[in-house]
């Protein structure tokens, strides 16, 4: 039940299982309907459908499973269920990220042109992957450190899989979240100086290149070339594309001072206002 009631969105009982078995306990390995959704339907709406989304019937089930003065010996613990779902968050991104995941036959068209992108979409990346795509850092942030999760987290973005997450979201339309993600993560693992950098690089890529990357999913393969030679980023993962372009002359040593283009104003700017997020 912890799992469900942590889970940030509703998700079928086959893509709670599989995140499940991806738990770091032993013990919290098992079949989700097999174990506790056949006892209750009656206050879990598709608990009896292995592929409708869950949740509670009502908002009053979460305030007392919460409560510890209500539910005494039921209550959850909340910071457990952060931690489990941003463990197996990583795993599954880890286990299911790949190039061109969503089987387009062209990396020339936009993402509007593809005819059937919603049906490819919805075949090949299940449930658990795009939820855990978009809402890893959010179970992180209410995570403590953890060892195990850190270096999991370093195995994607000193590896292709950063580029492939990056692929996912601009599928699911979701690419201008994952600066805050990477900024979640970089608070989350400061000690990690090595991976805060790529992480902030990641950030960099995205605020150059992601606007394009909405419409042109494989646009990071065009864009790497283009990268300052000395992205912490690029430098790791360069290698994993031998066959892209390469820039013979006139590239960059560092990202542009420049980090955002306004647009959209017909008229003059006179004053322009930024908010902390």
């Amino acid at each position: 039940m912890r799992q469900i009631i942590c889970t940030l969105e509703p998700l079928p009982a086959t893509s709670l299982t599989t995140m499940r078995f991806k738990f770091p306990q032993e013990d919290d390995l098992y079949n989700i309907e097999e174990v506790m959704l056949c006892y209750m339907g009656s206050l879990l709406p598709g608990a009896t459908d292995s592929l409708t989304p869950i949740q509670p019937l009502h908002a009053s089930f979460y305030d007392f499973l919460t409560d510890e003065y209500r539910s005494h010996r039921f209550i959850i613990d909340i910071s457990t269920g952060q931690a489990d779902l941003a463990f197996a968050c990583i795993q599954v991104m880890q286990e299911m990220l790949c190039f061109n995941i969503g089987g387009l036959e062209s990396s020339y068209l936009r993402n509007s042109e593809v005819v059937d992108l919603g049906e490819r979409v919805g075949r090949y990346i299940l449930p658990h992957l795009s939820y855990s795509c978009c809402l890893w850092s959010m179970h992180l942030e209410k995570t403590k450190f953890c060892v195990s999760i850190a270096k999991s987290i370093q195995g994607i973005m000193c590896n292709m899989e950063t580029f492939f997450w990056m692929e996912v979201c601009s599928l699911l339309g979701c690419i201008s979240g994952t600066s805050s993600s990477l900024a979640v993560a970089a608070r989350w693992m400061q000690d990690y100086e090595e991976i805060v950098a790529i992480m902030y690089d990641a950030m960099k890529f995205i605020q150059n290149f992601g606007s394009l990357m909405m419409e042109h999913t494989h646009l990071y393969l065009s864009a790497l070339p283009f990268c300052p030679e000395k992205s912490p980023l690029t430098s790791k993962i360069s290698n994993s594309f031998p066959s892209i372009a390469r820039l013979a002359a006139g590239n960059h040593q560092h990202w542009p001072s420049l980090q955002y283009v306004c647009r959209g104003h017909r008229r003059s700017v006179m004053s322009i206002a930024f908010s902390p997020d």
